[in-house]
């Protein structure tokens, strides 16, 4: 029946964002290897292949001079921005995400803000069984000495920012 097949359809494109973020990971780490301009490329990738299929309008910027970087810093800040853009397309309900790379003299951020519901930064911290990305954000950000900012409020949006201070 009509209705029977909807949780199915449903459940096939979930899964069919997830083999897509998953390819751009994969995409990512190789193009770390390769010096990283494509940073900037990779995480617009991910945002890009995400609104396809969605309603929400992905806004992208990357500034500043961009700069050689560690391949694991790089590798880990892919992987944090991939978690974040995709979590915004999943959870936040917007109808804009903005993801804003920025390329500063001492540090690289990355900002991910969204229009959307909103997070409650509480039980964000304590993972829902199947769901271990705010936790597996902050171990990465952790691991490179970064700083991550989770900050959200009831209808007005969220805003992850990932801060990295040992540029050169």
């Amino acid at each position: 029946s009509s209705a029977a097949r909807q949780p199915l359809e449903r459940a096939i494109v979930h899964l069919e964002d997830i083999l897509a973020a998953g390819r751009d990971e994969i995409v990512g780490l190789r193009s770390a290897r390769s010096g990283y301009p494509c940073l900037s490329e990779a995480l617009e990738a991910v945002g890009k292949r995400m609104a396809e299929n969605s309603v929400v309008q992905f806004k992208f910027e990357s500034n500043g001079e961009v700069r050689q970087i560690d391949e694991d810093i790089c590798d880990h800040f892919f992987a944090i921005g991939r978690e974040a853009i995709v979590n915004a397309f999943h959870h936040a309900e917007a109808s804009v995400i903005a993801v804003d790379l920025r390329w500063e003299e001492k540090h690289l951020s990355i900002i991910v803000h969204d229009n959307g519901k909103g997070i409650d930064c509480a039980s964000a911290a304590t993972p829902s069984v199947g769901h271990w990305g705010m936790i597996n954000m902050r171990e990465r950000a952790t691991k490179i000495g970064a700083e991550l900012l989770i900050q959200g409020q009831a209808g007005q949006g969220t805003e992850i920012r990932l801060l990295w201070k040992e540029l050169t």
